[in-house]
């Protein structure tokens, strides 16, 4: 003990004395629980290595850190992080007398931060076996619990364990009947803990332990006060349910709708959080530029499904990007003008589905600004800039879509179905990236957390079935992990870990999931990236998935008909089911900052702006005279003098922008699909007619099927 002053004993139990204490190199206070070993069986004496063994394992600002240990006046010491705000079971006692019952919105943050720590736990394999609120501790502002004494901790080495332990009021029933049990009977302590945050008492107490037990096996409680939600009642019921195979796992725990919001809103600052996710671009590939290359500032990446984008984006001096948007709220043409005069605002442009020109969208009232925008075969969703998400959906008869040609040329507002609506079941969650497929969507939050809707056809939500999702809902098999990027195909979804791990699930048809198979997956699946590569970022096509490695080398999988993966010297068009370097000429040799494809075509983007595309040529989306497929990437000689600085592909037309804010479409003109105010199409790059184009500057597209939404500011009056 010459490494520490003791200061006073704060506690004494069965196995020994515990000592608060201070460090003599770095004055910082610690626990010193001192277990005589003299007076120990040896029962007794496993159990004290067994909790050194356990806080070994775990590593995580929701438990309580272990230090040292060491032998001292034949006594073990086990030095621990100290936690000056007392137990959970103070704390409610203190309320208690005070009849102050605890708001929902503190519950739920205090049961969040238990429930993290067990999720860590059990994730290493260990029930903690005493669960109780004795046993969890608080910071001094008490706003931070971490779950301590594992001194009867098992570390599971088959499926069930059977030895009766724990405190008798948080027992579950099967250790009351000496079943066998498993980390089921961790989630009933945790029932009892919810259920005590909620009511500031135990939901099963008597005088001695045969009424406690007789409770138990009986299931029955008083209810929690009607002031709480009832999906805080049915959550505290699903966990004291009877039967543990009824019981929900900590994951499912954590994707319940109630629990969402307080996990996502944990404060960064409770300890050394083991994330280390660095928010990415939207849906891109992000690749760092030569100092002499010029490129626009600020250029975000938007998803697409049936025309995946992989791109750059660059931030301004100050290291941030900030994205304006005018907000409309569907009033008067007159509104237009004004709310276009301010400095950098921007606004939402569309065009596509019959909408010929740029129109201008309705965001939220409210709303003035917008970081991405990401289109879909039936979906339009937006982020505002501070992370909501919306859709624009269909209502009849609302002047909502103001084509911005029309009115400056004295006409009215043109009629649309599209109205803006934040998207429910997000409330209080900041959004980063979203991404569109067919009939389903992906939502990603600043904890790199990932949240899907929709069809659940094909198993693209990644709940482990074919379910439908009205509202978003994490997945589970990807808690543990912090997602740094994610794509949506038409049907498929691929996302990137902050430690370079690539998952994939959805319909496996052609080899898009890149995991040597055409089987379709259900859940996140790993994907096998090639030796020798570090995989960055990720983007899905209709049939197909693209990975960039830190490299800036191109690997790609799925369907390669004309040659659109560049992946002819491996397969012709056929199936490649695994990920393989994109190595035709010429772009082997070159660095690679964004990528997108079509339904037939891919076009690339190197990091000095030059624009090469390849595939099938049918309506003249290469941006070739020549009717002829290219089974080998081209330069887009039409733009050759231009520096390029996004690229986007719908399904038979693709779309470039020039670092002067030029907009440049070609291809198939049905439907409005090159926005230059005809059906015509066009063999060669052509002008997007925008007013005042001087003034504007474009910070982000999506291009998905034949449809195509733009991001840009205005810095003068139109």
């Amino acid at each position: 003990m010459e490494k520490y002053d003791k200061l006073k004993t704060v506690g004494r139990g069965a196995f020994g004395i515990v000592h608060l204490c201070r460090s003599i190199s770095d004055s910082q206070l610690v626990i010193v629980k001192e277990i005589p070993m003299d007076d120990l069986t040896t029962e007794d004496r496993i159990a004290s290595k067994n909790e050194i063994n356990v806080l070994k394992m775990l590593h995580h600002p929701n438990i309580i850190g272990y230090y040292d240990s060491f032998t001292a006046e034949k006594s073990l010491m086990i030095v621990m992080e100290y936690a000056p705000g007392g137990t959970v079971y103070d704390y409610l006692q203190q309320r208690l007398s005070q009849n102050m019952l605890l708001e929902e919105e503190e519950i739920l943050k205090k049961f969040a931060q238990i429930l993290l720590a067990i999720h860590h736990i059990h994730s290493q394999n260990i029930l903690h076996r005493d669960l109780k609120t004795h046993n969890i501790f608080l910071s001094k502002n008490r706003k931070i619990l971490k779950i301590g004494d594992f001194g009867i901790s098992k570390v599971m080495t088959k499926t069930n364990a059977s030895t009766l332990v724990g405190s008798p009021y948080y027992l579950s029933p099967e250790l009351c009947q000496n079943h066998p049990y498993n980390q089921k009977s961790d989630v009933w302590a945790l029932g009892c803990i919810l259920y005590e945050l909620a009511t500031l008492k135990r939901p099963f107490d008597a005088d001695n332990i045969s009424a406690i037990v007789c409770k138990i096996m009986k299931g029955q409680y008083q209810p929690i006060s009607e002031h709480y939600s009832q999906e805080l009642k049915q959550l505290i019921t699903s966990l004291l349910h009877l039967d543990p195979a009824r019981r929900p796992n900590v994951n499912k725990i954590m994707a319940q709708t109630v629990m969402i919001n307080s996990l996502l809103d944990l404060s960064t600052d409770i300890g050394r959080v083991p994330y280390k996710f660095v928010p990415k671009p939207t849906g891109g590939f992000s690749a760092a530029l030569p100092p002499k290359t010029k490129r626009v500032g600020q250029l975000d990446t938007i998803t697409a499904s049936r025309s995946p984008t992989i791109s750059s984006r660059s931030s301004s001096n100050s290291g941030t990007t900030r994205f304006d948007s005018v907000a409309w709220d569907g009033g008067t043409a007159t509104d237009l003008s004004s709310l276009l005069t301010a400095p950098n605002t921007s606004a939402v442009y569309f065009w596509g589905s019959g909408v010929k020109v740029p129109a201008l969208l309705a965001l939220p009232q409210g709303e003035q600004t917008i970081s991405t925008v990401s289109v879909g075969r039936t979906l339009k969703l937006g982020v505002t800039g501070n992370g909501r998400v919306f859709s624009w959906e269909n209502q009849v008869s609302a002047e909502t879509l103001i084509s911005v040609d029309s009115y400056l040329d004295g006409g009215k507002p043109t009629e649309s179905v599209l109205v803006p609506k934040l998207l429910e079941g997000l409330s209080g969650v900041t959004i980063t990236q979203v991404s569109c497929g067919d009939l389903f969507a992906a939502v990603l939050t600043d904890r790199g957390m990932l949240l899907t809707f929709g069809s659940g056809s094909h198993g693209c939500l990644g709940h482990g079935g074919n379910t439908d999702a009205t509202k978003p809902k994490i997945i589970e098999a990807l808690l543990g992990y912090s997602v740094v990027q994610l794509s949506c195909g038409a049907a498929h979804v691929m996302i990137v870990t902050d430690a370079g791990d690539v998952f994939s699930w959805g319909r496996g048809d052609s080899g898009r999931l890149g995991i040597g198979s055409s089987e379709t997956k259900s859940v996140p699946t790993k994907v096998p990236v090639p030796s020798g590569y570090k995989a960055d970022l990720v983007k899905c096509g209709v049939d197909c998935s693209f990975v960039l490695s830190k490299e800036k080398i191109v690997l790609a999988c799925g369907n390669n008909k004309s040659n659109k993966l560049g992946l002819w010297t491996y397969v012709k068009d056929g199936e490649a089911p695994n990920l393989v370097p994109m190595t035709s000429p010429p772009l082997c040799n070159e660095a690679i900052s964004m990528v997108q494809t079509g339904t037939s075509h891919t076009a690339f983007l190197t990091d000095d702006g030059v624009l090469y595309t390849v595939g099938s040529n049918s309506f003249f989306q290469l941006g070739y005279q020549r009717e002829d497929n290219a089974v080998t990437p081209q330069k887009v000689l039409a733009l050759e003098d231009k520096v390029i600085t996004y690229v986007g592909c719908g399904d038979t037309f693709t779309l470039a922008v020039t670092e002067d804010g030029e907009v440049y479409t070609w291809g198939k003109g049905r439907r409005g699909r090159l926005g230059r105010g005809s059906e015509e199409s066009s063999p060669v790059p052509g002008l997007v007619r925008f007013q005042n184009k001087e003034s504007m500057k474009i910070h982000s597209l999506a291009v998905s099927h034949g449809n195509t939404l733009l991001i840009a500011s205005h810095q003068k009056q139109l």
